[in-house]
């Protein structure tokens, strides 16, 4: 968004600043930090930055930040990892397991799909595995 003037600028904080109260009165205070949350990410896509010399770098360090977010929280991986926020890997968990739990909340994900994000997550340090990867000894995996 390019400013013309520094009242316009004024005006865009000002409707800005009005819009985030509005998203925030509406909740409880025990929700008060998901609600503010929830307000930055509905208002960056109005959001601007006015200087003298756009910055290149800073628009795509921007940009890459923003999309390793979503990357996290949507998807099968976003799933997994909140359940390993709620505690559902503090003890031993096949993917089977997971494709199962996955199927009572209507997602569906191939129990290959499972492996693979586990997998991935093992390899960021998120995850441990145990078992031996055989029928009689399948993968478990545990939060480490």
């Amino acid at each position: 968004m390019k400013l013309k003037t520094e009242s316009q600028t004024e005006e865009q904080l000002t409707t800005l600043f009005s819009k985030a109260a509005k998203i925030i009165e509406a909740v409880p205070p025990s929700a008060m930090a998901k609600a503010f949350e929830m307000a930055v990410s509905r208002l960056e896509g109005e959001a601007f930055v006015v200087s003298k010399k756009p910055s290149l770098k800073k628009n795509n360090t921007s940009q890459k930040i923003t999309k390793d977010v979503k990357k996290k929280t949507s998807g099968l991986n976003g799933n997994i990892l909140k359940l390993i926020d709620d505690g559902y890997f503090n003890s031993d968990k096949s993917p089977q397991d997971l494709c199962e739990m996955f199927k009572k909340k209507a997602l569906t994900y191939t129990r290959q799909a499972i492996s693979v994000a586990l997998m991935r997550l093992v390899r960021k340090n998120i995850l441990s595995r145990n078992g031996e990867g055989s029928s009689k000894n399948p993968w478990v995996y545990i939060k480490t």
